[in-house]
């Protein structure tokens, strides 16, 4: 029976459409979801219809449509046991008269299923009660059995034959099986890629571990020097007040670099491209060359300000046009919400602006309380867009719209947003970061459905 050809005859319900079986609240509520899941049916999205199922006829056992719809899905799963049962269940709470039908119709094709299979295994079961008379006939005595070994065959010896064809002259059930011994050389096989394997490993891990110690090494060192210039240029400044020489000396380094600086883009001057040039010039030039590198640094902090007064600006706009649009529109105030963050997660909580009455701290708690407050509907708005490109197999444009709806609120649609996540990232072929979103789902929601659908997820990819 086609069972996708049953469930696609259901159609959706409203309250007044069925019998009372929760208060009126919960029914409204249920209803949603069971439209939901039939929605989920009939576009293929079975794992997640399954689950929503499952929970409603735990949580409501008088929902008879809900039942019934269970019972199909577990059917065409080919859980039969189980979905008998479910479809009795509905038919004993009590179906409108079509679904009645569709139960009955159902019954009797699990019935005659289970019929077919009580048959073959009888058949089976004759078959294998022939077999044994079947091999103590005269001239078809079996000296060697394939085995699973992939091995070179070696051929049986006479007593071995001898004892083979004395036991064929009566019944028998076990098989006959040749065994052989290995090699030293396939032991040899056999161990030297696992070998291989452990010292690659071994090698990877030594050569991280080099890695991570450099670069921690250089940081160090680019720390140490840039607290050695910030001393230096402080006391060359006071030095200057009472040293003409010096004073003259600053001067024209300010004039010679300044006009430098201007002559390349504001991005590239931070402070890890000031402390290379000082440590090359160190070398090679004598004290006033020292001077020049105390004064760089002066002028990136105060470029690196200029730039934090300016995302603190950008975020306080962007947060006054999502105030506006939360009404109207949740999707493109969460966007200007997440904008906002992004940008404020880069400068300091004391950063203030002009014009603005609090500083960087404030401004990010009242996003986040923005957030929180419509983060949930929007994840769901953007959630339904993505689910129109995934059933188009557009993978690469529903990712951001999972990605949007899990960063306002991870936990949307019971870990279906973050599972939609996961999926579109091992589809498009980048299994670590698939990995993230199945474990996050797994983690959340350890004890529901779709944490095994994310077990299997991460099964399949190897994990």
């Amino acid at each position: 029976m086609d069972w996708q050809r049953l469930i696609n005859q259901f159609l959706p319900i409203n309250p007044e459409d069925i019998a009372s079986f929760a208060p009126p609240r919960e029914m409204a509520q249920a209803i949603v979801t069971y439209n939901r899941a039939l929605t989920n049916l009939k576009s293929q999205n079975g794992d997640i219809a399954l689950i929503a199922l499952r929970k409603l006829t735990v949580t409501y056992p008088d929902f008879a449509l809900a039942v019934l719809l269970y019972g199909l899905s577990l059917a065409a799963n080919n859980q039969l046991d189980k979905a008998r049962k479910h479809i009795s269940q509905s038919l004993d709470i009590g179906l409108p008269p079509a679904g009645q039908n569709i139960a009955a119709k159902s019954l009797a094709q699990i019935d005659f299923l289970f019929e077919q299979q009580a048959s073959l295994a009888a058949g089976t079961g004759k078959a294998q009660a022939d077999r044994p008379q079947q091999a103590a006939m005269p001239g078809a005595p079996a000296v060697l059995e394939k085995t699973g070994r992939r091995a070179r065959v070696r051929m049986a010896s006479d007593k071995e034959r001898e004892d083979v064809l004395r036991r064929g002259e009566y019944a028998q059930n076990e098989e006959t099986v040749v065994k052989q011994t290995r090699d030293p050389i396939e032991y040899l096989r056999i161990a030297l890629p696992a070998l291989a394997i452990v010292i690659a490993a071994g090698l990877l891990v030594f050569l991280g571990i080099r890695l991570i110690n450099g670069i921690g090494e250089n940081n160090r060192q680019n720390h140490e020097n840039a607290d050695r210039l910030a001393w230096l240029v402080t006391r060359l400044e006071e030095m200057a007040e009472a040293d003409p020489a010096i004073a003259d000396l600053l001067d024209d380094y300010q004039t010679a670099f300044t006009a430098a600086a201007t002559t390349e883009p504001a991005e590239t001057t931070s402070p890890a491209t000031t402390v290379a040039p000082v440590e090359t010039t160190t070398e090679s030039t004598s004290a006033p060359t020292e001077t020049i590198q105390m004064t760089s640094p002066t002028i990136t902090a105060s470029t690196t300000l200029d730039l934090a007064v300016q995302s603190l600006i950008d975020a306080q706009s962007a947060y006054s046009q999502a105030l506006s649009l939360a009404r109207d529109d949740l999707r493109g105030a969460g966007d200007l919400l997440l904008s906002a963050r992004s940008l404020l997660a880069g400068i300091p909580g004391t950063t203030t602006a002009p014009d603005m009455t609090g500083d960087a701290a404030a401004l990010s708690q009242s996003v986040e309380a923005l957030i929180k407050e419509i983060g949930r509907d929007a994840a769901e708005e953007n959630r339904q867009l993505g689910m129109q490109l995934f059933k188009a197999k557009d993978y690469n444009g529903a990712l951001p719209y999972f990605l949007t709806g899990y960063n306002l609120y991870p936990r949307a649609y019971g870990g279906g947003v973050a599972f939609y996540c996961g999926l579109c990232y091992q589809l498009l072929g980048d299994k670590p970061t698939a990995k993230t979103y199945y474990e996050y789902v797994i983690r959340q929601f350890p004890d529901r459905e779709i944490a095994d659908s994310a077990r299997s997820r991460l099964k399949e990819m190897g994990y």
